[in-house]
């Protein structure tokens, strides 16, 4: 079967640790990988574990859904594998796995690879999707328990475990996607790899671009005021390098251009602006927070601001999906550049790159953007968003590849 594209039809199976609304970038990125594959006349199936009752980590999210599902357990482990291949594998087709090494490092990580290793049959092929190879120190950290200190023996055998971890479960793949040219230049170091099934899939933007004129409109109208030019961060507002300069330089340009204002969104956005605000009580009128947002309101808050300041800690790349929606909403986009940084962003032009903590090319940047040049900026980060990060993109990345897998079987 085919459909209105001309595309054979098949069934696909996004297995992940998380799902909304449960918090997660994994989590969503299946879940908009999902729709996706489903707005194309696929049959989709998610197959999550994670416990519900983490109150903390659960938020706000109208889900659509046109994907199929299932809640496994709260974690995965053997149970939990096992239940889940049993009904992939009476339903074949394509299972694409979220892979990061600290989702599946403590006992889940024997059953992950026994799980692929089962499902490796004719009428499945196995996908992995891997986000990271290694992880950072700091994220190791902060997944231990808080009694538990980090020793030599975590930063030693730690990243060890984990290449050996990612080089098991690449022996039981039919084909592999990276989110990053960082992350495939690291697998080739492993002690298995078979070039060919590597292949890059793009972080899309996980906010759709709406056109909505009078909310924007609206939102001007409360927000502007006497101020001629709105600068906007969308963050997470909770990495104490991005607070620090991001705080010199919002302050530093809102005290010399007294007509200017700052709208930040986002989580923890509310509590951040509170402590500027205290901080600095001479201009806490023009720095504004909306807090964390659905998807529909955060397009619309993006489409008011003129210009987005948006640093990274260790550089932009394209996994940050952050940037990805600020691109996708052709808006001028003035970051950072550091280690994790890919040639693309050099290459193309597409966003303002600046030294990290140079916190003087941040506000030259800013200032240049607002006296002309944002839109030609918004448009080309737009540009490149389509070519190489849409969702539009993503899909023909996976249809070539089971293109490419069904004519090797067939042959």
């Amino acid at each position: 079967m085919k459909n209105r594209l001309g595309l054979d039809l098949a069934t696909w199976h996004i297995l992940t640790t998380s799902f909304p609304p449960y918090r997660g970038g994994l989590g969503f990125h299946s879940f908009h990988l999902g729709e996706c594959l489903a707005s194309r006349g696929h049959k989709v199936y998610v197959w999550s574990a994670f416990d519900p009752r983490a109150k903390d980590k659960i938020r706000r999210h109208h889900l659509r859904r046109k994907v199929e599902h299932h809640r496994i357990s709260d974690v995965w482990n053997k149970e939990s594998f096992s239940v889940a291949a049993d009904q992939i594998s009476e339903l074949g087709g394509y299972l694409l796995v979220q892979y990061r090494p600290l989702a599946f490092l403590g006992s889940s990580s024997a059953e992950l690879v026994a799980f692929l290793k089962r499902l490796r049959t004719p009428s499945l092929k196995v996908g992995l999707m891997i986000h990271r190879v290694l992880e950072d120190a700091d994220v190791i950290h902060g997944s231990l328990k808080p009694h538990e200190p980090f020793t030599v023996w975590h930063s030693v055998w730690w990243p060890i475990k984990q290449l050996m971890l990612t080089s098991q479960i690449l022996s039981h793949a039919d084909f592999v996607f990276v989110t990053s040219s960082r992350v495939g230049a690291l697998l080739r170091y492993l002690p298995y790899w078979c070039s060919p099934k590597l292949q890059t899939m793009p972080v899309s933007s996980p906010v759709a671009h709406q056109a909505q004129g009078q909310q924007v409109a609206n939102l001007r109208a409360a927000f502007l005021g006497d101020c001629s030019l709105i600068v906007g961060t969308y963050s997470s507002f909770k990495e104490p390098e991005v607070l620090d300069v991001l705080s010199k330089v919002m302050v530093s340009l809102l005290r010399e251009h007294r007509s200017w204002l700052w709208l930040g969104f986002g989580r923890y956005s509310n509590a951040y602006f509170r402590f500027l605000a205290g901080a600095h009580p001479d201009i806490s009128e023009r720095m504004l927070s909306a807090g964390e947002l659905d998807h529909e309101a955060l397009s619309a808050h993006i489409g008011l601001c003129d210009v987005m300041f948006q640093p990274y800690y260790q550089g932009i790349n394209t996994q940050r999906a952050s940037a990805m929606v600020v691109l996708d909403h052709a808006k001028p986009l003035v970051t950072s550049f550091g280690k994790h940084t890919e040639k693309i962003w050099q290459s193309s032009g597409a966003v303002w790159l600046c030294r990290w903590n140079h916190c003087q090319q941040y506000k030259e940047a800013i200032e240049q953007l607002a006296d002309g040049g944002g839109a030609m900026l918004g448009q080309r980060g737009k540009s490149l968003y389509e070519q190489s990060f849409s969702w539009k993109k993503t899909l023909t990345v996976l249809e070539d590849a089971v293109g490419i897998l069904e004519s090797e079987r067939s042959s």
